[in-house]
């Protein structure tokens, strides 16, 4: 008599157990919304709080004038699928043995946490208020030399300027790779003291200028690219991505003067122009044509949504490329003529707690017999949508530092 449905139920309870326990960075998020979550597509209504301002300079006993306080709710577009399928052998064998259920389990939640991880960083990254962005593009190597300016506690003392400001430390995160977390364990700060000492050999980040720091491997990068003049023909703009250890593609746009394939673009009457197209283009938005750009094959698409690769402006000549540390932005095709890319830099970000607005459906689980009861193949598909809203997007600070 076939098990799957025991199999599925336990491995699904387990996935779920351990994919809350293991997020980091979607710890931070808010994840309470209204409405039906029931497939791609769905859209769901989340509530935002406006801040609550005080009079000062009164006179005791007068007329108090009340604002009015609403609570907006913004929508909330459930539009990005996570899958995932692997075939066992003798599948029913692990739901009696619970130590091969829990390994199992365990790196299916693994693999799903740092995707969702490293899709609420990049939306976070993406969004932050351009305000709070300390230099980005242009990442700085960070020490532990007090005189020096890149000193890492400097640093991440003016990213929590930004968030004190902006009234934004009710309870802040501070999210660094593994080598910035290495600076600090390694500063001053956790030598002068017994705690500091134990967080130190305990290989915690503790808390930092105020911020719960966490370390992670989920992370984005950043490139900027910087357009001094219009594209010249024929030459293009290259990304590496990496589906896993062995395989790697490569997604090229190219320069035309009259765009007619996917994935070329248009060359612009000016500068301005055409960094407006090559974020419309990188993003896949505005209106592909022969006078914009011609939209990537699906299966290019597919891949540059999958590397959470984001072009924003920054003036009206440079362009900010954001994207999982899956991809590289390898080559301008010996360069654009009049274009440069910058160093890459990994992005640090801190927030307060729920400014990233993140929803997804229970994990859907399903296990098919591939022949008879000695194979099955366990899929997982999920729903999923995030978004950062104007009025929190102040919530967020960046900083670009070099692979350090």
């Amino acid at each position: 008599m076939s098990t799957t449905v025991v199999v599925k139920d336990l491995l699904m309870k387990e996935v779920i157990r351990l994919l809350d326990k293991d997020l980091i960075i979607a710890q931070m998020a808010n994840t309470k919304y209204e409405g039906e979550l029931k497939r791609q597509g769905s859209t769901v209504s989340v509530q935002t709080f406006p801040n609550l301002n005080l009079q000062y300079g009164k006179t005791a006993g007068a007329a108090i004038v009340a604002d009015s306080v609403t609570i907006t709710s913004e929508d909330l577009e459930v539009d990005q699928v996570l899958q995932g399928g692997w075939t066992f052998t003798d599948l029913e064998q692990i739901q009696t043995n619970l130590d091969l259920l829990s390994k199992y389990a365990s790196r299916i939640a693994y693999a799903m946490g740092n995707y969702y991880d490293a899709y609420i960083a990049n939306e976070a990254v993406v969004k932050a208020n351009s305000s709070n962005q300390i230099v980005p593009g242009a990442p700085v190597t960070l020490n532990n030399t007090a005189a020096d300016a890149d000193n890492v506690m400097t640093r991440i003392g003016q990213i929590a300027v930004k968030l004190r400001k902006q009234n934004a430390f009710q309870m802040p995160y501070l999210f660094v790779n593994p080598a910035v977390e290495n600076l600090i364990l390694d500063s001053n700060l956790y030598t002068a003291f017994d705690k500091g000492l134990g967080y130190r050999e305990n290989g915690v980040v503790g808390k930092v200028k105020g911020m719960m720091v966490y370390s992670t491997n989920n992370l984005p990068v950043r490139y900027l690219l910087t357009m001094t003049g219009v594209a010249v023909a024929d030459q293009t703009i290259v990304f590496t991505i990496a589906e896993n250890d062995a395989t790697s593609n490569t997604v090229t746009f190219t320069a035309k003067a009259a765009p007619s394939a996917a994935g070329e673009f248009d060359i612009a009457a000016n500068t301005a122009a055409q960094v407006a197209i090559m974020i419309a283009m990188i993003n896949g938005t505005g209106t592909p044509g022969a006078t914009n750009y011609i939209a990537l094959s699906a299966a290019d698409r597919s891949l540059v949504k999958a590397a959470n690769i984001t072009a924003t402006a920054s003036g009206t000549d440079k362009i900010l490329i954001t994207m999982g540390e899956t991809a590289t932005l390898d080559t301008l095709s010996a360069g654009i003529t009049n274009g440069t890319v910058g160093s890459k830099g990994y992005v640090l970000f801190a927030c307060d707690k729920d400014s990233v607005n993140f929803v997804k459906q229970e994990n859907g689980f399903k296990v098919d017999d591939l022949q008879g009861r000695f194979t099955s193949q366990v899929s997982v598909e999920n729903a999923y949508g995030v978004k950062v809203f104007a009025e929190n997007a102040k919530r967020i600070s960046t900083i670009d530092v070099l692979n350090v």
